[in-house]
């Protein structure tokens, strides 16, 4: 039974939250050196302008899985300091994010001397829940209705008023694509109202499935594009996030928590999410590449899977000590 208690974590989002991270991990090992690069199939590298590649679902996902957790989160803060001081918490983390992906450009933009703003994945994420501020805590309908006017802003602003372009100028689509992502984050706290609170596990999954189903069907209209934060990237990531949600709440179920090392990534999603971000940077000025100058398909699953364990080993130690980074 899933259950969302004061004290108490919710493993399906853990594990579901760690998949992810080590996935986002694993894609961003790929990036160590180009002999890499050429040798990884299309499909689940990062597409550089339109294009459905599995490493785009990675980041959406993340943030889809923090609007569940905010539900919670925010109740509780509400209940202890009242409405005011839940939401400036929210504010205050979605500020820090921003930060925090400011922070960690300074040595990229030194070593490579671009001046031009670096808008990264964090970044991304701190402007999602800066939009969502107005719709978290309300009911479900507001937060709905938030879904649906802030996806349609977007087109509108994309298509009609030529603001494509320069959402497209930023790699996570600046504060104008923060609308797109902040979809993600309301999407997910509506699946946690209907899944967790009404038990509406086939609402969920009927709701969902239309989602993914609509977001391929646009794709033939406005291309599926993370850089652009198109309708049909929006759409379609939150389809999945809700279908892969439900897959990993039946997958926990069966796996437990003891043995469930995607769970011990899951509980420290924000410390693996900034190493991945740092590991970025490092492989973004090539000083990592001497370890591939050649490579295998071999080679690179091999060094993939060593990749997984160690960031694994890691979450292990941390989770026995029970220390744990939070925002």
């Amino acid at each position: 039974m899933i259950y969302f208690g004061q004290n108490k974590r919710e493993p399906s989002i853990d594990m579901f939250r760690g998949f992810i991270i080590l996935g986002m991990l694993t894609s961003t090992f790929f990036g160590i050196s180009q002999a890499v690069k050429d040798i990884i199939p299309a499909i689940i590298s990062h597409s550089d302008y339109n294009g459905i590649t599995i490493a785009e679902f990675f980041a959406p996902a993340f943030v889809f899985l923090m609007g569940m957790s905010a539900v919670g989160s925010f109740e509780r803060r509400k209940a202890a300091d009242g409405v005011g001081k839940a939401r400036l918490h929210f504010f205050y983390k979605g500020c820090v994010l921003i930060a925090l992906q400011a922070i960690m450009n300074q040595p990229t933009q030194v070593f490579t001397g671009q001046t031009k703003v670096m808008w990264g994945i964090l970044s991304a994420v701190g402007m999602a829940v800066l939009w969502a501020l107005p719709f978290i805590g309300r009911k479900l309908v507001p937060r709905a209705c938030g879904f649906v006017g802030y996806a349609a802003v977007l087109t509108v602003l994309s298509l009609c008023f030529g603001f494509e372009e320069i959402i497209r100028s930023f790699t996570q689509g600046g504060i104008i694509g923060g609308l797109g992502w902040s979809c993600m984050f309301l999407f997910g706290t509506i699946v946690n109202e209907l899944f967790v609170r009404k038990k509406g596990v086939w609402i969920v999954l009927g709701v969902s499935a239309m989602l993914t189903v609509g977001g391929l069907l646009l794709d033939s209209v406005i291309p599926f594009s993370k850089r652009a934060v198109s309708l049909s990237y929006v759409v379609m990531t939150c389809g999945v996030s809700g279908l892969a949600f439900i897959v990993f709440f039946l997958l926990a179920e069966v796996w437990g928590e003891k043995t469930n090392f995607m769970i011990w990534v899951g509980k420290n999603a924000i410390l693996f999410f900034l190493c991945d971000q740092l590991l970025a940077a490092v492989l973004g000025l090539d000083l990592l590449a001497f370890i591939y100058p050649t490579a295998t398909a071999f080679t690179v699953a091999l060094g993939a899977a060593i990749n997984i364990a160690v960031w694994s080993a890691l979450a292990y130690l941390l989770n026995k000590k029970k220390i744990y980074l939070k925002i």
